[in-house]
């Protein structure tokens, strides 16, 4: 195997980022470990062993201490704070596939620029609408969302034109139902992975 990288993919809540995670963790289930996600958000039935729930006060001192970086809180100064645990990302014995959020675009390519392959997701305000709205959120949660969703689209695209983001994909009806495989060629591409 090539020396291990990060297959991050960025995109608004409701592309479908965890879909395509998963569906890549199944084509290639020995060449990928997820890092560690640290929050403050109380832990959920769903949550795998790659996500770590912590008060907030011990999730300052692993920020102090350098344990976790990248922290930030995605929806506001109310809300869970989240980072990674930085041995997580340091230390893989594999390449490490990860989500990044949109904050974190500029930091994540400074501190591992040569080992980061970050993937844009984008689509439009109509289709993230429709996804957002199953999610089960009161109507002001599902603007606030989608809203943040169309900002984010804006940035990724941004980002991709000043060469931090290095590749982006519009998700939408159209692709649908191909872009899982679209995702793997561009991994078996990127990371000479063989399917």
């Amino acid at each position: 195997m090539s020396e291990n990288r990060i297959f991050g993919i960025v995109g608004p809540s409701g592309i479908g980022k965890g879909y395509i995670k998963g569906a890549l963790l199944n084509t290639f289930p020995n060449d990928f470990v997820e890092p560690i996600v640290v929050t403050t958000r109380d832990r959920r039935p769903t949550d795998g062993i790659d996500r770590l729930s912590v008060d907030v006060a011990k999730f300052g001192v692993l920020v102090d201490n350098h344990d976790v970086i990248f922290e930030h809180q995605p929806y506001g100064s109310d809300g869970a704070w989240y980072g990674f645990l930085r041995s997580s990302l340091s230390e893989a014995k594999k390449h490490v596939l990860t989500e990044v959020h949109v904050e974190n675009i500029e930091p994540f390519r400074a501190q591992y620029n040569d080992r980061l392959f970050l993937l844009g997701l984008i689509s439009s305000k109509e289709y993230l609408q429709v996804n957002l709205a199953g999610r089960g959120e009161s109507d002001r949660e599902q603007q606030v969302r989608l809203s943040t969703a169309i900002q984010e689209v804006n940035t990724i695209q941004n980002f991709h034109s000043s060469g931090f983001v290095d590749e982006v994909l519009a998700v939408g009806y159209e692709t649908r139902q191909i872009i899982n495989q679209l995702v793997v060629n561009i991994a078996i591409a990127r990371l000479s992975l063989t399917n």
